[in-house]
């Protein structure tokens, strides 16, 4: 497949089918405009480039850390416990507000923290613990 890609790129990126080109465009601008826009500090990037050793692309790629790190938000990673519908409702509010993407209501209903799509928030979790929330001990969440 090599000799089918453009001189010097080795691999591509597939943009998911579920993204309109549009929105990955805009994207795209976004992320742009969040490492280089024009009120943002270069001289980490700058000072990545000049300390890494290396041929270019690895100096590059110290430079796009740096500024990507800079806009990296933490994630929140929660045990959940075997059963947690065991859980009274307040032990499990206290557990799994912390990890919640988007509104909570201030009195949400049990049904709605043991099963998030019942919920107006949104809990960031990988497939399989949408699928089967209960099976895992330990499911990452992610906060905005």
């Amino acid at each position: 497949m090599a000799g089918s890609l453009p001189l010097g790129v080795e691999k591509i990126s597939i943009v998911s089918p579920m993204v309109s080109p549009a929105s990955w465009n805009q994207m795209l601008l976004g992320m742009m405009d969040g490492l280089v826009g024009e009120n943002v500090d270069l001289e980490p990037a700058r000072i990545a480039f000049e300390a890494t050793r290396g041929d270019f692309a690895a100096r590059f790629a110290a430079a796009v850390q740096v500024m990507i790190a800079r806009l990296a938000k933490p994630e929140v990673v929660i045990d959940i416990p075997e059963h947690p519908e065991q859980l009274s409702k307040n032990a499990l509010e206290a557990l799994v507000r912390p990890a919640v993407v988007g509104f909570l209501g201030s009195h949400p209903t049990k049904g709605e923290l043991l099963i998030p799509e019942l919920s107006p928030a949104r809990f960031h979790c990988d497939e399989v613990a949408r699928m089967c929330p209960t099976s895992l001990r330990s499911v990452a969440l992610r906060m905005a």
